[in-house]
């Protein structure tokens, strides 16, 4: 693609400069802004909430325009930049709404993303979203990365004359991307009009959204965290004793080198002690990288592979990355974090298009892994507290992926159950192994009391986890290794060339439960091939609010007018893959459309305005709150739940439920 010549650059730097700028724009409504900032944020890895300063920002609002302004302009535009008939345009445009809110400017105006916009228009080109990537694919413009041009030198030691060609250039390509994304999306069907205006209805306000609850934070309390880290601290301790007294020597559980010996070497050396092993099989080896020594792999899905197959010694290697990592993010990471601001309140990043099934994640730090209550075993969820004068407020969507299969599937057995108010995986239970409900629900309940359990009780609660380990192999699309492993269904297998006997995961027992569960739920069977055959024959499937999800079915497939064979994919395993992608999206993204529609209505709740309701966190099916600790909040609460259980009323056929609680911390309310 061949542009005309970027135009030379102006820079804004006086009054008087600013003025002259102002005149230019008095009739403009749509321009593109990118700022350029000391990045903080981006040195201590945390959000640029209270951090980055500007140092110089940019615009441009016509194909014949590169503008710079210097970090003194930004209060004299400030009435510009916060009019609300001027539309901006920006690349990851939550940054540049903190960066300029920490100078005291709120954007106004209508505030489009690029980045965003190209998420729509390829949601697999997920990790090239970016600036740079975008200009060069879709504008053919070569663009050198803010790293690879400047380094580690600070931006005011950079040349002039070199920091306004790169600082200009951002936004010239921030408009003429915009151009580019806006006629993409609207060349793209949705509903009874184009991707464009799902974009404006949806995205744009979700992220303003996005951006209050990010500039709003959750306060922690710090004392709370370090109790925590001191647990997290005795039980990693606790795994490195018991990997040694397995091994019978000491080995640092964080070095690759010792690991490799440890888990691969011989279990009886002999003529060396210090070198016994496990000796486990080795699934993969490295690459070798530059030396070309290739080793046994180490890495999480090779440990997870052997996990499954039983290997003690890897189970809790595994558990000691997971509690160091989170004693690292979590109790160590949140307190750093949080003694730089305000109530030692934690700012996010929400990642609006951080999967490509439309779920939200976050960063810096992410909170969507902190533990669910049930699995909270160090109680984390203690240390997020509400500030003096205010309460905590969760809300969960109850079971909203199983509703939407059964609302997808219309399998009967599921509907009723759902309609009847059954426990889900108490009722799949009953259904697979052929026992009473009224039963399983019985012996769950006597274990919530505590009450001394029956050899029939257990029985019926491994029914009862089987049914929901099998409910969500099925939503979520898991393969027979992973499911027979979480079901505890192994056999022995013999290896051909070291006569080794080590346990498998049984591939058959997954699929006799996935058969039973079948037999149970048929609808849900013939739903899945009906969404198989879409996703093969059409290359996408759509969510509830009609959002596309494009699947890389290889276009042989298209043109085998014989049918689909093993000749038109790399592997059978593509072919599962792209059969698991597609059924996983139907209520993983719908799910994200309803939680996303309720989250931009209560936001824009007038009423939960004047009641001071703060929204925090949206983890998951969970939204977080903080409110007036008095009777407004039982209101609130009210009007939030209406507001949640209420969307897509008018398409579902089951009832969405919402759990809604309030507390003095995030463990509480639940």
């Amino acid at each position: 693609m061949k542009f005309v010549k970027l135009p030379d650059p102006i820079i804004i730097d006086t009054r008087e400069e600013v003025d002259w700028l102002l005149e230019q724009l008095v009739d403009v409504k749509l321009v593109a802004i990118d700022t350029e900032t000391d990045g903080e944020s981006v040195k201590k890895k945390v959000s640029a909430v209270g951090k980055d300063r500007i140092y110089c920002w940019s615009m441009c609002w016509g194909i014949k325009n590169r503008i710079l302004l210097t970090r003194r302009t930004v209060h004299m535009m400030k009435k510009w930049l916060e009019d609300p008939s001027v539309d901006l345009i920006m690349h990851n445009a939550k940054y540049d709404m903190h960066v300029f809110a920490n100078h005291g400017i709120m954007l106004g105006g209508i505030l489009y993303d690029t980045f965003m916009m190209d998420c729509l228009v390829d949601e697999n080109r997920y990790g090239s979203h970016n600036l740079k990537s975008c200009a060069t694919d879709y504008l053919g413009l070569q663009m050198v990365s803010f790293k690879k041009l400047f380094g580690n030198v600070p931006l005011h030691k950079v040349k002039p004359d070199v920091l306004t060609d790169y600082a200009t250039k951002d936004a010239w390509a921030t408009y003429m991307l915009f151009r580019c994304l806006r006629i993409l999306l609207k060349l793209i069907d949705w509903q009874d009009s184009t991707y464009w205006d799902y974009y404006v209805q949806y995205e744009v306000p979700y992220t303003r959204v996005l951006w209050n609850m990010e500039r709003r934070g959750i306060s922690v309390d710090i004392d709370m965290l370090a109790e925590v880290g001191k647990k997290m601290a005795k039980r990693i301790t606790e795994i490195e004793r018991e990997f040694t007294k397995l091994l019978g020597r000491i080995v640092n559980l964080n070095s690759p080198t010792q690991l490799i010996g440890a888990l691969y070497g011989d279990v009886n050396p002999e003529d060396d002690a210090d070198a016994k092993g496990f000796g486990l099989p080795i699934l993969k080896w490295t690459k070798g990288g530059k030396s070309g020594n290739k080793q046994p792999s180490t890495a999480a899905g090779v440990l997870e592979d052997l996990a499954e197959r039983g290997y003690e010694p890897v189970k809790l290697l595994l558990e000691h990355r997971e509690l160091s990592k989170a004693k690292g993010t979590y109790s160590d990471g949140l307190t750093r974090n949080a003694k730089d601001h305000i109530e030692h309140r934690i700012h996010t990043s929400f990642n609006q298009g951080g999967a490509t099934t439309g779920r939200l994640s976050s960063s810096q730090p992410n909170l969507q892994n902190v533990p669910r209550p049930g699995s909270d075993q160090f109680g984390l969820r203690k240390a997020f507290v509400p500030p003096p004068g205010r309460v905590l407020v969760a809300a969960d969507y109850g079971q909203i992926e199983p509703r939407l299969t059964a609302h997808f599937s219309q399998d009967e057995n599921m509907l009723s159950a759902i309609r009847d108010g059954l426990d889900n995986h108490s009722y799949t239970a009953a259904l697979m192994y052929g026992q009473d409900y009224d039963e399983v629900i019985s012996a769950k309940n006597a274990k919530e009391s505590g009450e001394q359990l029956t050899p029939k009780q257990k029985e019926l609660l491994e029914f009862r986890n089987q049914g929901k380990i099998t409910n969500l192999a099925v939503t979520y699309g898991q393969q027979d290794n992973s499911m027979a492993a979480n079901l505890g269904k192994f056999v022995e297998y013999t290896d051909k060339e070291t006569g080794r006997v080590e346990k498998r995961p049984d591939k058959q027992a997954a699929q006799e439960a996935r058969k039973k569960y079948f037999d149970g739920y048929p609808m849900v069977y013939e739903w899945i091939l009906d969404v198989q055959m879409e996703a093969e024959t059409q290359g996408r499937v759509f969510s509830l609010l009609g959002r596309y999800r494009r699947l890389n079915v290889p276009d042989s497939v298209f043109a085998n007018k014989d049918g689909v064979t093993r000749e038109t994919y790399k592997s059978m395993q593509e072919r599962a893959s792209i059969f698991r992608q597609a059924v996983n999206f139907l209520p993983q993204g719908s799910a994200a459309d309803i939680i996303k529609c309720a989250m931009i209505e209560i936001e824009n709740n007038e009423r939960l305005r004047e009641l001071e309701v703060e929204m925090l966190l949206q983890v998951h099916d969970e939204l977080v709150f903080y409110m007036p600790d008095d009777e407004r909040a039982d209101e609130a609460m009210e009007i939030i739940e209406k507001i949640m259980i209420s969307q897509f009323s008018d398409i579902l056929t089951i009832p969405l439920v919402v759990d809604i609680h309030k507390a003095y911390a995030w463990a509480d309310a639940h």
